[in-house]
């Protein structure tokens, strides 16, 4: 059996960077993800507000019904953010994704309700950080369940209200996925002694992010046919229209613009502190840019210059 988890979906109106059918991207992703797996697990924030038009609300029910129907796939997801008003899941039955659920077209997955699928046992956490938090310090998971997989709607290690290692170390969990956060971890997983922390971030691009215009969609498969091996947990991308495609030419122009002042604002640096040994050996290319406040996006077109030409970027 294959059970997909995927990022944050996202569902609402075009964005005002985009110049394509956004809701039917998300609707074409979903269905190319369902002809893969045996379920589907979502990673919280179906849509991008607690209500929505009901007619993406309607469409998305048709949607899923019809995968469900056409390819024997079955739909999950936990709440997130975007989900419930006010972070709080007792708002869940006026909210959009609370008529998905009535409509039986999606199960939520709830820290009173986990999921068991064939020997597993996936759970979540409040989606409220406070609560989330005491919820963590508190848990005592039954050792009949023990929770294997945990979904998680927090940040990671990055702002104020985020969660650490050191929250999670203690809960005998074996994986921990990861949504919320739309960026994906550099490498897709940080593997730690306990456990292995998964962020592929959003299957879509909603924001002109620097990330959103190289990245390439993916999302964390488990085959339970292959638990307790190095293949249980494998990605699968999903195919997706290049960014020139669907991002408005503003959006893309305004990227290649950064790119040029950067590197004009670099060569500057170099030029007025060649012939200094001591600043030389203090900074490289890459932390010059970063000092410079470049975007990841920005260090990388640059790195590729400057390596194609075999000179040294560190």
């Amino acid at each position: 059996m294959k059970i997909g988890i995927v990022g944050d979906l996202h569902i609402a109106p075009i964005p005002d960077k985009r110049i394509d059918d956004y809701f039917q991207a998300g609707l074409d992703k979903i269905e190319q993800i369902a002809k893969y797996c045996d379920k589907i697990i979502f990673l919280g924030d179906i849509f991008t507000s607690a209500r929505v038009d009901e007619r993406y609300v309607y469409s998305l029910i048709q949607h899923l019904n019809f995968c469900k129907n056409m390819y024997k796939v079955e739909f999950y997801t936990i709440i997130g953010n975007h989900d419930v008003v006010h972070e709080d899941e007792n708002n869940l039955q006026d909210s959009s994704l609370g008529i998905l659920s009535i409509a039986g077209a999606i199960k939520i997955i709830t820290p009173e309700q986990p999921l068991l699928i064939d020997k597993y046992c996936f759970n979540t956490i409040p989606v409220n950080y406070k609560k989330a938090k005491e919820f963590i310090e508190n848990v005592n998971y039954n050792s009949s369940t023990i929770t294997e997989v945990l979904l998680v709607h927090h940040e990671y290690e990055t702002g104020t209200n985020c969660f650490m290692y050191e929250d999670f170390k203690n809960l005998g969990c074996k994986m921990v996925f990861l949504g919320h956060d739309h960026k994906p971890f550099e490498q897709g997983r940080i593997i730690y002694p306990e456990f292995t922390i998964y962020r592929s971030g959003s299957i879509m691009r909603n924001r002109a992010d620097d990330y959103n215009f190289t990245r390439t969609l993916y999302y964390p498969v488990i085959d339970t046919d292959l638990k307790g091996t190095d293949k249980e947990v494998h990605c699968e991308v999903v195919q997706c229209k290049p960014a020139q495609d669907v991002f408005k030419i503003e959006a893309i122009t305004k990227q290649n613009y950064k790119k040029e002042k950067f590197v004009e604002a670099l060569d500057q640096v170099i030029d007025k502190y060649k012939s200094n040994i001591s600043t030389q050996s203090r900074f490289s290319i890459n932390t010059i840019l970063q000092e410079l406040g470049a975007p990841e996006k920005v260090i990388m077109g640059i790195r590729k210059k400057y390596e194609k030409f075999n000179e040294t970027f560190n």
